[in-house]
């Protein structure tokens, strides 16, 4: 959830960017140099752990951690990143134009800010835990990222068929049907999408697979398959993708199989069934629709000629939205 947080906010900062907030010329030479910024920030992690100033370090840490969005702000607000791509692509690939291709060469800079994070966080944390620190940050990182690059392609492909994103852009009732078309398009195709892009592999034979197969018998609980999620042992976890049982998979992390006896595995493995059972996925994806649609509606309301006042409230909704989802997520841990 950490990285999807750090995709909203680099989308809400960069539309605020589009919206008026960026210099009038930029400054193409800001680029690289803040590459250097995640590293710096490292280096300055491991100097203040070293001299035993541990606030400073964890205040660095919390920087580095959030970093990217932030640079990617600089970069599209003063670096000139979107006017350059639009003079090599003859193509605008501002967030608040239809979605293009473009738009995820635009986003790039966030790309390669968020990558030299993940580089500078894992060689904070030891030399030993460089590889699988970097691998696995990495691979959560780039899965919160398919479905924003898939959202912009399927929109574009539709976009092209006539009269579809004139009918989308101006008739309320075609928007609202080809949003929830898309959010159920995406709800179907995420399991396979995070399957795909965290390593996964069939949980094999054994003393656990038999004694969790029968805890979904007897809960009569129905999914595709159980799956071993290979974290290096960097993470004790269990998580339930999928609403419909033909494309639900349950996954466990390495180090909770490796940890947790056989009674506490099947207690973890009730807890997530108990999350399908409540229908805590949909709930939320109820939720996120009608918070967003609704902050929409005010933002049109309130600046319907202003796209800064729209960037703003953006960035605003998205910060009331996150903070709103910690108390939903604590209510469906205790339910």
């Amino acid at each position: 959830m950490g990285y999807l947080l750090h995709i909203l906010l680099a989308v809400g900062l960069q539309g605020l960017a589009e919206s008026g907030a960026a210099l009038p010329v930029g400054h193409p030479w800001l680029l690289p140099a803040l590459a250097a910024v995640p590293h710096l920030l490292g280096w300055g992690v491991h100097r203040a752990s070293l001299r035993g100033r541990f606030r400073r370090a964890d205040a660095l840490h919390h920087v580095l951690v959030w970093s990217p969005p932030a640079l990617h702000f600089v970069a599209v607000s003063a670096g000139g990143w979107m006017a350059l791509v639009e003079t090599r692509l003859g193509v605008s690939p501002r967030l608040l134009d239809w979605p293009h291709p473009a738009q995820l060469l635009g986003f790039a800079p966030f790309l390669v800010y968020g990558l030299l994070a993940i580089d500078a966080r894992a060689r904070v944390g030891g030399s030993a835990a460089v590889p699988h620190l970097r691998r696995f940050q990495a691979r959560m990182f780039l899965s919160a990222l398919v479905p924003v690059a898939l959202y912009v392609v399927v929109t574009w492909l539709a976009g092209l068929v006539p009269g579809v994103r004139v009918r989308v852009e101006e008739v309320a009732v075609w928007s609202a049907l080809f949003t929830t078309a898309v959010a159920l398009g995406f709800l179907a195709i995420l399991p396979w999408v995070l399957c795909n892009t965290w390593e996964t592999v069939p949980l094999g034979p054994g003393v656990q697979r038999s004694l969790l197969e029968s805890v979904a018998r007897r809960a009569g609980f129905r999914c595709r398959e159980l799956l071993v999620w290979r974290t290096g042992n960097l993470l004790a976890n269990a998580a339930i993708v999928g609403v419909h049982p033909r494309g639900r998979f349950v996954l466990f992390s390495d180090s909770l199989l490796a940890q947790l006896p056989l009674r506490e595995l099947a207690a973890v493995f009730a807890h997530e069934i108990g999350h399908a059972r409540r229908r805590h996925v949909l709930v939320f994806v109820a939720w996120s629709a009608a918070f967003f649609l609704a902050a929409d509606l005010i933002a049109a309301a309130l600046f319907p000629d202003s796209e800064l006042g729209l960037g703003a409230v953006l960035v605003l909704v998205l910060g009331a939205w996150y903070a709103l989802l910690g108390y939903l997520s604590r209510r469906f841990e205790l339910e």
